[in-house]
């Protein structure tokens, strides 16, 4: 819907400023977990100016996932900490912690997950954030920012 609607408007779009990951060796930036709509910010938008977050996570799977050097007006490089987890009730505990390092083992390169919220899942995610699995799907109720 959000792609649509920016698509679609009649309300112009002036200046879009957005985070992004660092450029690539293509010229692109990256939106990371902004993906849903910003391709259609780009388009729409007469100025668009990109924060360089070096903790922005690259996700890939589509075709406006990025957005090319040559459609950026401005840059600015930002210091930015690190991209926090979501809070989803409490704080992993060693069950979990154990239980999670047991799971994450059984998962294969190209598996799609689903993750729900707490300490469990959160040290899922963290573990496979730090494995080298490679070409993984998601499937949610909720992906954010």
């Amino acid at each position: 819907e959000l792609p649509r609607y920016y698509r679609e408007s009649s309300t112009p779009l002036d200046v879009a400023v957005f985070q992004v990951a660092p450029m690539d060796e293509h010229g692109f930036f990256n939106f990371g977990p902004n993906a849903s709509h910003m391709a259609a910010v780009c388009e729409k938008a007469k100025v668009v100016i990109v924060e360089v977050n070096e903790n922005m996570p690259v996700c890939l799977g589509g075709f406006e996932n990025c957005v090319h050097i040559s459609d950026v007006d401005m840059i600015i490089e930002g210091d930015n900490p690190a991209i926090g987890e979501m809070g989803g009730g409490a704080a992993a505990s060693e069950v979990d912690e154990a239980v999670a390092k047991l799971i994450v083992e059984e998962i294969p390169d190209g598996a799609c997950l689903q993750l729900g919220i707490g300490g469990m899942p959160n040290a899922v995610g963290s573990l496979i954030a730090k494995s080298d699995l490679k070409d993984l799907g998601v499937h949610t109720e909720m992906y954010v920012d």
